[in-house]
């Protein structure tokens, strides 16, 4: 299982191209329906660390609005995500963020949310893929942009004071309030299940925040 891992990084990193492939740690960080995510690392090297992402079953059947690669390169010019070392048909290699990933309780706080809305006014008002203006019925019309569309807290790393959000395979166009209603739901879902499906609804209403949390983050945002 590992030697794709050291293969596939050793094609794609110039300078671990001549590694001994034994030489090359990998660590499985998880398996689920849309990726397989592995760290790799060589001491002595630049990069001494990658991570790989290799699709799974999920991954292939998304639809896609826009390319995901086009908006990857995108965001990786205003460093809203890491630096992309290589894409191929079976996944892609980025660079290795370093950052504490946060738990459900660490992430839904003040601080952290406004980190995260520094992010998507980034994001939501990108110049390269401008918002669009959609008529509904009626002609009446309304903004979509591009969105992360699955902001929780397995997606994102704190290193220091700074937050890192990674894993943008579902962003694409799509309603502003639509990003805060996932950043809601999200809240009720644990990813830390370690048989398939890998998550589990946590249904209680206490899971769900209550509507002056929900107020106090769209009193932040605008």
């Amino acid at each position: 299982m590992l030697s794709f891992p050291r293969s596939i990084c050793r094609k794609y990193i110039s300078t671990w191209r001549n590694v001994n492939p034994n030489e090359i740690q990998v660590e499985l960080m998880q398996a689920g329906l849309s990726n397989k995510l592995f760290i790799l690392s060589v001491p002595n090297k630049e990069p001494s660390k990658a991570f790989l992402r290799l699709y799974g079953p999920l991954r292939q059947t998304l639809a896609k609005i826009i390319d995901e690669q086009t908006i990857l390169e995108v965001l990786t010019e205003v460093k809203l995500t890491a630096r992309i070392y290589a894409s191929f048909e079976e996944g892609r290699i980025e660079e290795f963020l370093n950052g504490q990933m946060l738990t459900i309780d660490e992430f839904y706080t003040e601080p952290i949310y406004k980190k995260l809305i520094s992010k998507l006014h980034l994001l939501h008002n990108l110049q390269k893929v401008k918002p669009k203006l959609l008529t509904l019925k009626g002609n009446e019309t309304v903004i979509i942009s591009i969105i992360r569309d699955d902001i929780h807290s397995q997606n994102a790393l704190i290193d220091n004071d700074k937050l890192h959000l990674v894993d943008y395979e579902f962003s694409g166009f799509n309603y502003r309030a639509y990003e805060l209603a996932v950043i809601f739901t999200e809240k009720t879902i644990s990813y830390t299940v370690k048989e398939p499906p890998y998550f589990k609804y946590n249904w209680e209403a206490k899971h769900y925040p209550d509507e002056t949390e929900i107020g106090h983050f769209i009193e932040l945002l605008i």
